[in-house]
């Protein structure tokens, strides 16, 4: 019989170094590398796990995290078989994370994932694609913008970028307002913003993990070269630079083709909406 539980101690113990490969996707991980975090939860709390077992056997484990907010959180590992008996270990961290006030539960698989079904089966809904660019090598950097490091001030900036950009379908999906917005976003190692004429243009996000680099830019076409300068200036002697793009990012994907990057994958990101919306108040007739 299928059973799901939080993952104790001893048995975190006992899986490490299991070869149980991970199906989800991070920003921060796009690898098949299960995170030892994962397995600390039930020492450090951050994270939470739960796992699959099937008569004493280990069918399937899924780590979430949260991500900027206590309200967002993202499936960091998951390990499951295609199968039907597998949508109980999807239900029970969202049943937990809701029940604890959290609002939204993130998933990123490959587009070409043999669970994407059944984790549509498990009320995670596909909101928008996102194409990897890699550059294998380092590359000449075009002219860099006079950028400053972001703050939280900048906040309400961003969001209006954010906004004129990004069509409604993925905004419905990541954050309708400011708080929700920010307290889903992913968390990056350095960020950057270009401003003109007081209003944010471009913002540009990197990290380094070991020999390789990553970013991610959102921004007007005017901006697009420079914050590509700036981050591969950044990034010089790093290894190969992973560089994620939506489809609607016409403009960037065309900049970084013409910079040597090319195309390697895609991702579908997925939400499960943890909490129902507040209805709108309403006026009903008062009882005698």
């Amino acid at each position: 019989m299928f059973t799901v539980r939080s993952l104790s101690l001893r048995e975190a113990v006992l899986l490490v170094g299991r070869n149980l490969p991970n199906q989800a996707r991070t920003r921060d991980n796009q690898e098949r590398r299960p995170p030892l975090a994962c397995f600390a939860g039930p020492l450090f709390g951050r994270w939470r796990t739960w796992v699959g077992m099937d008569g004493g056997r280990v069918r399937g484990l899924l780590s979430v995290r949260p991500r900027s907010g206590p309200r967002a959180w993202e499936v960091a590992w998951l390990s499951i078989a295609p199968e039907d008996e597998s949508l109980a270990l999807l239900q029970e961290p969202g049943r937990v994370l809701g029940e604890g006030g959290a609002e939204k539960l993130f998933l990123r698989l490959p587009a070409d994932s043999p669970i994407l079904g059944l984790v549509r089966q498990g009320s995670f809904v596909p909101y928008a694609e996102e194409d990897l660019f890699l550059a294998p090598t380092p590359l000449p950097s075009p002219p860099a913008l006079p950028l400053r490091a972001r703050s939280r001030i900048d906040d309400h900036q961003l969001f209006q970028l954010y906004s004129r950009l990004v069509p409604p379908q993925v905004r419905q999906a990541e954050g309708m307002t400011l708080q929700e917005w920010g307290e889903g976003q992913e968390r990056w190692a350095t960020e950057r913003v270009w401003e003109k004429e007081g209003t944010a243009e471009g913002w540009l996000r990197l990290d380094k993990k070991g020999p390789n680099g990553s970013l991610a830019i959102l921004a007007t076409p005017e901006a697009l070269e420079g914050l590509l300068g700036y981050a591969l200036g950044r990034l010089r002697g790093s290894g190969p630079l992973l560089c994620v793009a939506f489809p609607f990012q016409e403009e960037l994907e065309k900049c970084l083709l013409s910079h040597g990057f090319q195309k390697v994958g895609a991702n579908t990101l997925l939400v499960k909406e943890l909490v129902a919306r507040a209805r709108q108040p309403a006026f009903i007739p008062a009882r005698a």
